[in-house]
C-alpha cells in the first residue's frame, strides 16, 4: 500500500487478482476512538480489580477487545503518559474528562504514594 516507490515496485510484481485482493483487506481503515478505549480499559481495570484489588496495567499488557483479540492495550496508556512529545499530542486529542479517565487508571509499578 503507499505511494511510495518500494510499495509500487512490489504492486508491479502482483497479478490483477493479487492487487484486487490486496486492496480488498481492512488495512489501516480502524479508527479507535478515545471514548471506545477508555470504555474497555475502564471496564478491564473492574474486572482484573474484582480478582485482584491491587492489579495494576503494564505496559506489555494486551487484551481482547471487539476490534482486536490481543489489543496492546498497555501500549495505548503508555503512549498517552509522560512529558514525552508524543505523549503531549495525543493528550491533545483528548477532552478535559477523557483525560481524568485516563489518569485514573492504574498504570504501571506501584508507587509509594499508592502503597
Amino acid at each position: 500500500r503507499g505511494d511510495g516507490k518500494n510499495a509500487q515496485t512490489l504492486r508491479a510484481r502482483l497479478t490483477a487478482a493479487q492487487l484486487e485482493r490486496l486492496d480488498a483487506l481492512p488495512y489501516g481503515d480502524l479508527v479507535l476512538s478515545a471514548e471506545d478505549a477508555l470504555a474497555a480499559l475502564e471496564a478491564e481495570v473492574a474486572r482484573q480489580r474484582e480478582q485482584d484489588s491491587t492489579w495494576r496495567m503494564p505496559q506489555s499488557y494486551a487484551m481482547a477487545t471487539a476490534w482486536d483479540p490481543a489489543w496492546k492495550a498497555g501500549m495505548w496508556v503508555a503512549s498517552r503518559r509522560g512529558d514525552r512529545k508524543k505523549a503531549r499530542a495525543l493528550r491533545a486529542r483528548l477532552t478535559a474528562a477523557q483525560l481524568e479517565r485516563l489518569d485514573a487508571l492504574p498504570y504501571g509499578a506501584l508507587s509509594a504514594e499508592d502503597a
